[in-house]
């Protein structure tokens, strides 16, 4: 399971993540949670409408999807959505 180094008020580096990246557009289509790291190390938060960014304060605060990381998104380890349920099928069958 993928922990992420960065911290913030709703403890996103408290979960255990699934290891298959999605990209944002995947992320959007499927309208759950997701969490990605971007390049200077904060943690961006999906919440289903909305993308998130942590900011010095602990606090969050709503960034334009084009803001965000463009691939590395991970939904919770056992998150029951159809892509990460299609790859936890694939993975038993190989």
């Amino acid at each position: 399971m993928r922990k992420f180094s960065g911290e913030s008020a709703e403890g996103w580096a408290l979960r255990d993540y699934g290891s298959t990246n999605y990209s944002r557009f995947q992320v959007l289509t499927e309208g759950q949670p997701a969490w990605a790291q971007g390049d200077r190390g904060a943690v961006f938060y999906f919440d289903g409408l909305r993308f998130w960014r942590p900011t010095r304060g602990g606090k969050s605060r709503i960034v334009a999807s084009w803001q965000s990381p463009s691939y590395g998104w991970v939904h919770e380890s056992l998150c029951s959505c159809r892509q990460c349920c299609r790859e936890r099928m694939q993975h038993q069958v190989a």
